[in-house]
């Protein structure tokens, strides 16, 4: 059992395999929550959007009411 530097030889491997699962695409285990932000922040955004090109074709093409 060695005991120079084997907890960030551990945080080292661990972090590798982090790497690896996130690049295959796998279980979102030690992932931070920073993607779900980004996709609500998206979505928002999108929403955002569509309320304003709505908005702009009735000014632009006013609907026949």
């Amino acid at each position: 059992m060695e005991t120079a530097g084997t907890r960030t030889e551990t945080a080292l491997r661990r972090r590798r395999a982090d790497v690896d699962r996130r690049r295959r695409g796998g279980c979102e285990q030690r992932t931070s929550h920073r993607p779900d932000t980004e996709r609500r922040r998206l979505t928002q955004t999108l929403a955002r959007v569509d309320v304003a090109h709505d908005r702009h074709l009735d000014r632009v093409h006013p609907r026949t009411k």
